[in-house]
């Protein structure tokens, strides 16, 4: 059976990413096939002429599963600002139908 979890914190520098991390590399260790998305993330560098975010990376390296970077990450920006706000910054529009993709 599959099972979801869904990790939230109310600030940046919550831990959520360590946190995560830690759960992966105990599901891992516990022989489990574990994968995670971040699927909206701000503050992100260019890698390769691409746009990563370094927990999405980190999560990509703790999970067992092997996804292409875009479906861990699918929405990344540049501002390392609240999403809504680089979005606009950077003239996208998010949408629920997006994240959920």
């Amino acid at each position: 059976m599959k099972k979801r979890f869904f990790v939230t914190g109310t600030d940046t520098d919550a831990g959520k990413t360590f946190v995560t991390v830690l759960m992966l590399e105990a599901l891992k260790q516990k022989g489990l096939s574990t994968l995670a998305l971040k699927p909206l993330a701000a503050g992100c560098e260019q890698v390769d002429g691409e746009l990563r975010n370094d927990d999405a990376l980190k999560l990509q390296a703790a999970m067992t599963v092997a996804l292409p970077y875009q479906q861990i990450n699918p929405i990344a920006l540049k501002s390392a600002i609240a999403p809504h706000l680089a979005a606009e910054e950077e003239g996208r529009t998010l949408s629920v139908d997006r994240l959920a993709g």
